[in-house]
């Protein structure tokens, strides 16, 4: 779009954004250029319905924005370049928006936020300072973080509109809807985030400790929890970014964040915990039998297996929702020839128990059982196994790449012990900046619970103590002499790390 279509647009009627209740937000571009932008004018929110409900709050705040000729003029650009279609060098799509956002809410337009924020907050008298006082630093929130909390959930409140018609324009589904907000959310917080400050990671401890509390307060349902394979770990991501993606758009200027976050967090958690769980009991009798000759120990039988039944359709689904996901963040998807090679090469070489892991490891946070990647079949295990290892090149983590395409020639498993017991190394990897960061900002509260499992040094050891043979790929001939796969343990010790951190919490 042209940069003469900004121009000579002061003697036109100024902009509004306007509400539409059923579809979202109207600006009046056309009237205001003198151009026949009309099909830009509309920024559909009906893909995200807690949005739509709070479609005046996000017009209240563009509406403050579009008085500057160049954020407006901005803001039709990025409604044009939001429609165009695929392979065009100028669409804006899931994977261009988070950095398209983060130049119209330049500089200029976040003083404006800061401005109007700083002034509610300041009329209403605020001060968690002195209301709010903790002995955790880790948990304590200051007038200055919830000031630049509020800024951004403003500037959320700013781009919600653009993600929300990008869905529309790709066709993404309400259900996907998490990762491309997040995404938005977080690329914007750098221009309100005080230097010096992590508030995401802090956000993330608030919600680690909440959820961690009740495993003592509420033990009879986190033993509920667990037979329906629900890990605190897990989530806590998946409350984390439902609090950034749905929660800190929610404040309202000059409020107390901190009773807002009491109470949201509470709700989510009860809610989590009491209301996909209710609970009735009733007489099972095989003596007693109804209209049709059935008795009731007959029915539960019949109904355990279609509730069986249901899990596994419900697990396929969630697989096949897992592949996709996977397939879209990587921009490849091997052949069924590809597939197919590989299924046969682990069928003769076996699947190593460290190739497992990290399959699980990866696919976890996005099936939430395990049972459902333990149990798959052998072509469903490779397309798993290739979509880690193209992930790992494209993430430059070559050693996890290499190891995962070969093949243990023998697993020793009391030999990994070796390695454990090589203190200085040990110390000096478990006392490493990686390390620590991992432990803080992923796992936190179960640090010492980490270090204790060893986990990470398990999983050293089984690479740097066993002997790995390189499989062949395809389309290549079988090598009569099989290479040997060895780096060096410093190396896979770092890229194990990085692999935990972002494997933990896909696409965060």
């Amino acid at each position: 779009m042209s940069d003469d279509a900004s121009q000579d647009h002061t003697t036109h009627p100024p902009l509004v954004v306007a509400v539409d209740s059923s579809t979202g937000l109207t600006i009046n571009f056309t009237e205001h250029y003198g151009r026949n932008f009309d099909d830009w004018e509309l920024f559909p929110m009906e893909r995200k319905r807690n949005f739509l409900n709070m479609a005046e709050k996000c017009a209240a705040v563009l509406q403050a924005l579009v008085d500057d000729p160049d954020f407006a003029f901005g803001l039709l650009n990025l409604r044009f370049r939001l429609s165009l279609p695929d392979g065009d060098p100028d669409l804006v799509g899931e994977a261009e928006l988070p950095g398209a956002v983060y130049e119209l809410i330049n500089e200029k337009a976040a003083s404006v936020i800061r401005s109007i924020c700083d002034a509610e907050y300041t009329a209403q008298n605020v001060n968690i300072d002195t209301d709010h006082v903790g002995s955790n630093e880790e948990l304590q929130f200051t007038n200055q973080h919830a000031r630049a909390i509020l800024q951004w959930s403003m500037g959320c409140l700013a781009v919600a509109p653009l993600v929300t018609t990008m869905m529309s324009e790709r066709d993404i589904r309400t259900t996907d809807s998490t990762a491309p907000l997040m995404d938005a959310f977080c690329a914007i917080l750098p221009r309100f985030q005080p230097e010096g400050v992590d508030l995401l990671a802090k956000l993330r401890k608030l919600v680690e400790s909440r959820v961690l509390q009740t495993r003592y307060s509420d033990k009879v349902m986190w033993n509920m929890l667990r037979n329906v394979a629900v890990d605190p770990f897990i989530f806590i991501d998946k409350l984390f970014r439902r609090f950034v993606v749905e929660g800190i758009p929610k404040l309202d200027q000059g409020t107390n964040i901190i009773k807002f976050f009491q109470a949201y967090l509470k709700n989510q958690i009860k809610y989590k915990f009491y209301d996909k769980f209710a609970i009735a009991y009733r007489p099972i009798r095989s003596d007693v039998m109804d209209g049709d000759g059935v008795s009731a120990m007959e029915q539960l039988e019949t109904d355990l297996i279609r509730r069986d039944e249901g899990a596994a359709v419900v697990g396929e689904a969630a697989v096949n929702a897992a592949f996709r996901e996977v397939w879209r963040e990587l921009g490849w998807k091997p052949s069924e020839a590809e597939v197919e090679h590989w299924a046969n090469a682990l069928r003769k070489r076996g699947v190593g128990s460290w190739q497992r892991s990290v399959v699980t490891k990866f696919f976890l946070p996005r099936v939430g059982r395990v049972e459902l990647i333990r149990t798959r079949t052998l072509p469903d295990f490779a397309r798993m196994l290739l979509a880690v290892r193209a992930w790992c090149i494209i993430k430059d983590l070559p050693a996890l790449a290499e190891y995962l395409g070969s093949y243990a020639a023998a697993e020793q498993v009391a030999d990994g012990k070796r390695l454990i017991a090589r203190k200085k190394f040990v110390h000096a990897f478990v006392t490493s900046a990686q390390y620590k960061e991992l432990l803080g900002r992923h796992f936190g509260l179960a640090s010492q619970a980490v270090v204790d499992s060893g986990v990470v040094i398990e999983m050293i050891s089984s690479v740097h103590c066993g002997q790995f043979y390189r499989i062949s790929e395809f389309g290549e001939e079988v090598e009569s002499e099989p290479t040997e796969v060895d780096h060096r343990i410093e190396a896979v010790a770092q890229e194990i790390l990085r692999f935990i951190a972002h494997a933990a919490c896909p696409r965060e």
